[in-house]
């Protein structure tokens, strides 16, 4: 007697690999969202410079948090002035949050997804 092998197909299968395939969907890198990177790209050259930067920083410190230097922006050729305008449109977008302290370098918080305008202002 021969052993026949049939091949099973459950109808549910396909859609729990449709619904794993949208979860892992990454583009640069798995913490960064797309709809993060969508609202980034929408903003200037200062925003859009600053923004790959601190993604670039938080992901090498495996952190949310971070406090972002001049000094650190300047191995980027990025200026304080740059810095601050880039930061400033990024909070105002509601793709980060800044917590400014006197004398300091900000402690800047990614928002993953991004917040809607309204509700940063």
């Amino acid at each position: 007697m021969r052993e026949r092998i049939i091949a099973y197909k459950n109808p549910e299968l396909k859609a729990l690999k449709r619904k794993h395939e949208e979860k892992v969907f990454f583009f640069l890198h798995r913490s960064i969202s797309i709809k993060w990177f969508q609202r980034l790209i929408r903003l200037g050259t200062c925003p859009i410079r600053v923004g790959l930067i601190l993604r670039f920083k938080m992901i090498l410190e495996g952190k949310d948090t971070i406090i972002l230097t001049t000094s650190g922006l300047s191995a980027f050729s990025v200026s304080r002035q740059q810095k601050w305008k880039g930061l400033n449109a990024l909070k105002e977008e509601g793709l980060i949050r800044i917590e400014s302290r006197r004398g300091k370098n900000p402690m800047v918080t990614v928002i993953d997804p991004p917040a809607d305008r309204t509700e940063e202002r």
